[in-house]
């Protein structure tokens, strides 16, 4: 079992052909794909937990994968490792950086 083999399952051929979203979850996937298939189990938990890239990758596509789920477009936001300019995201809750 692969994460590309699972992407493969979320899209259906039909959707993935020509489809920019699609593709760029392939190759970082596929990549991440390569570099955890020559490591041992341990390595690979390691991996996981100390390279930013295999990070911002698999949460990119949870955030993918929980809007298309639930339609909640605020909380995916909130599951990417990266907030985009612009998305009024704060790193902590309204309550705390409110003034007053």
């Amino acid at each position: 079992s692969s994460l590309v083999a699972w992407l493969n399952d979320q899209f259906p051929l039909a959707t993935r052909e020509g489809n920019l979203v699609c593709l760029g979850y392939f190759n970082s996937l596929k990549t991440l794909d390569m570099t955890l298939h020559r490591l041992t189990d341990k390595e690979k938990l390691h991996h996981l937990s100390n390279y930013d890239a295999a990070e911002v990758a698999l949460r990119q596509l949870s955030s993918y994968v929980h809007e298309r789920r639930t339609g909640d477009q605020m909380a995916a936001m909130g599951l990417l490792a990266i907030q985009p300019s612009g998305s009024k995201a704060d790193i902590a809750p309204a309550w705390l950086v409110e003034e007053g």
